[in-house]
């Protein structure tokens, strides 16, 4: 089993209920990289059935996978065979590989033609004799008694193999000067200088001199686009080809360790309020927000559940939501989880793994400034089962390989549902040990972004990186969002990111993906518009859409250009309504589900977010979460707010 989903995720089914994790390290292979990986380490395999078209049994039954491999290369091109078997072309019967201790030696066979059919006909071979012979370098006597022996002669038998560790899979991951040329995809760069293993392109972590710790901290000057001025104060910024454009290089960070960790985090003294709201639009979305726990309004003496097991306290609640609407945990796809503190992060999902088992929603988890009374906030994406009309699709990978990780909580790496496709967060964690890639940030970002990409291609073939709508970038450290911005814009311009400064992630990594994809995104419109409101207040949104008016995505920045600058409530609902006009545009126009949800993020100490609740909390279609970040993209932007629509 080396490329199957379907039959891989069979044996993550039964090896789950078993309390065991599968180890499958050839699966999702390159099929003639790994054709020539089992040459080169010696296995000696011969042909003993063929069925495939390309493929003749008088002729190819018996050669070994070393006599074969030209004759398969040239029928992968021919045929779209696959090299290795994986789809029943051939099977093979192993006679000798540097872990055997004997070699198997065929003394007899007979050739059977099973269909003699002239396009693809059927034979194998009839083993009718067989015996073992002892290798040279193992001559003498071995009783096998001794466990410790055997495991002694096995490493002795791989000297000289050449064997791979899971980092030299990242070889490909390595520095190149012409990126673009490859377009970011998995194959190698052919202008690309590969590495040694060790050496992979290791960088040394970078930090902002100038620390902001959270506290939050006024607004400077930075590099501002030039506006073409509008009557009502709007402006138009021509369309560009990257819709990251105007990012600035030079922003704070926090204050970090050398491996990126927050030092001390001054956390949001201002309670956020939280509201639960749910909107369910005409496709059967519905987006769930303002689920929390508040210990602050608890009685210990009344609840000590909910002061003691937040994550309970959510889940109960969501869970409670949908059952008023005849829907279960089953029709959630998407979850994202807000915590005050990352090392709550075991507790959280041991709580979690008790509500969702099998084929659980995708998740995101990160750390925010959150008050000390608020510990957590969760958001959740739904759609109906619709057992008489199969619209999910899931990927719930559990064994261990050299893909891309095995989920290392109880979530599903995908979800797609008709042409839309959910991504759950990711990492740089290395497949084949589980363990963070070293190298800083633009390492973790180059790994995460291809697991994101192997992921998507894994769930539908007929998408990929350049398909993501919408996504956002967590990092831990404003000095990585430049690094994360490059290695996003060799791969695709066709997505809206945000980027954002948070405390702490998931195995203390510096950067956390979190995107969605549509099968048709190549198709979208693009464009970036702004406005200044009031005194020295800009506001940027760029915006993708689709020509049936049924998806929509924003990312509306608002930044304080000047000293005079500031951002009141009514700016705020300025802000607001430009926003939510230009996400709702199209479906206003062609009289589409006019349904959506939007994440406001803000900087911590900046904004007031009672006000920004108050704004947002009237807008009936809108569901809205408020959330405190450590920073923005650039030093004197205040406010994001990430919009989206789909149905």
């Amino acid at each position: 089993m080396i490329f199957r989903i379907v039959m891989f995720g069979m044996t993550n089914s039964s090896c789950s209920r078993l309390d065991c994790v599968s180890l499958a390290y050839l699966w999702r292979r390159n099929q003639t990289e790994l054709l020539q990986e089992m040459i080169d380490c010696g296995i000696n395999a011969i042909i003993i059935k063929t069925a495939s078209l390309g493929l003749d049994p008088s002729v190819h039954l018996g050669q070994t996978l070393k006599e074969i491999q030209p004759h398969l290369l040239k029928s992968k091109q021919k045929y779209s065979i696959n090299v290795c078997g994986e789809g029943g072309e051939y099977e093979t019967f192993t006679l000798d590989c540097p872990l055997f201790f004997k070699s198997i030696v065929l003394d007899e066979h007979e050739t059977v033609t099973h269909s003699n059919d002239a396009i693809a006909p059927v034979g194998y071979l009839k083993l009718k004799k067989l015996h073992l012979v002892k290798k040279s370098k193992y001559g003498g006597s071995w009783s096998g008694a001794v466990e410790v022996s055997r495991v002694r002669r096995q490493r002795e038998q791989l000297e000289g193999v050449a064997v791979k560790a899971p980092i030299d899979y990242l070889s490909e991951l390595a520095d190149c000067n012409k990126a673009d040329c490859c377009d970011g995809r998995d194959e190698i760069c052919p202008h690309q200088k590969i590495e040694e293993a060790t050496n992979l392109g290791v960088e040394a972590s970078t930090f902002s001199s100038n620390s902001s710790n959270c506290s939050g901290g006024g607004g400077g000057n930075s590099d501002i686009e030039s506006f073409d001025t509008r009557s009502k104060g709007e402006a138009v910024i021509v369309p560009a080809t990257n819709p990251n454009h105007g990012i600035h290089p030079k922003t704070n960070g926090i204050g970090t360790n050398e491996s990126g960790i927050s030092k001390s985090i001054t956390r949001n003294v201002l309670s956020i309020p939280v509201a639960l709201k749910i909107t369910t639009n005409d496709g059967g979305w519905s987006w769930i927000m303002g689920i929390g726990a508040n210990k602050a309004s608890v009685d210990a003496d009344d609840d000590t559940d909910l002061l003691n097991n937040p994550m309970k306290t959510a889940l109960v609640q969501l869970q409670d939501t949908l059952n008023e609407r005849n829907m279960s945990l089953k029709s959630v796809v998407a979850i994202v989880l807000y915590i005050s503190s990352m090392d709550d992060y075991a507790k959280y999902n041991s709580e979690y793994i008790k509500f969702f088992s099998s084929q659980p929603p995708v998740r995101v988890c990160v750390e925010l400034p959150l008050p000390p009374h608020q510990p957590l906030l969760v958001e959740a994406l739904t759609f109906p089962e619709m057992p008489e009309r199969d619209f999910r699709k899931s990927m719930h990978v559990q064994g261990i390989s050299h893909w891309a990780p095995a989920n290392i909580g109880p979530y599903s790496q995908s979800h797609q549902i008709r042409d839309i496709i959910y991504v759950a967060g990711q990492i740089a964690l290395v497949p084949g040990s589980m363990k963070l890639v070293e190298g800083g940030a633009r390492m973790e970002c180059k790994l995460a972004l291809r697991h994101i990409n192997r992921i998507l291609r894994s769930t539908d073939s007929k998408v990929e990186l350049r398909d993501v709508v919408q996504g956002i970038c967590f990092v831990t450290d404003a000095s990585y969002i430049v690094k994360c911005r490059e290695e996003w814009e060799k791969r695709s311009n066709n997505g809206i990111i945000e980027y954002l400064v948070v405390p702490r992630l998931p195995r203390d990594a510096n950067v956390e993906w979190c995107v969605w994809a549509h099968m048709h995104n190549s198709a979208f419109e693009y464009e970036e518009t702004g406005c200044y409101i009031g005194s020295g207040v800009k506001v940027k949104i760029i915006r993708r859409w689709n020509y049936e008016s049924r998806v929509a995505v924003i990312v509306c920045r608002a930044s304080i250009c000047d000293q005079t600058g500031r951002i009141g409530k009514a700016e705020l609902l300025e802000i607001a309504e430009y926003a939510l006009t230009k996400l709702l545009q199209e479906a206003a126009e062609a009289e589409k589900s006019l349904e959506c949800a939007v994440k406001v993020f803000y900087k911590v100490g900046e904004l007031n977010p009672v006000d920004i609740f108050d704004v947002f909390s009237n807008q009936l279609s809108v569901t809205c979460s408020i959330l405190p970040v450590c920073a923005l993209v650039q030093e004197n932007t205040v406010l994001s707010i990430c919009g989206a629509r789909h149905q």
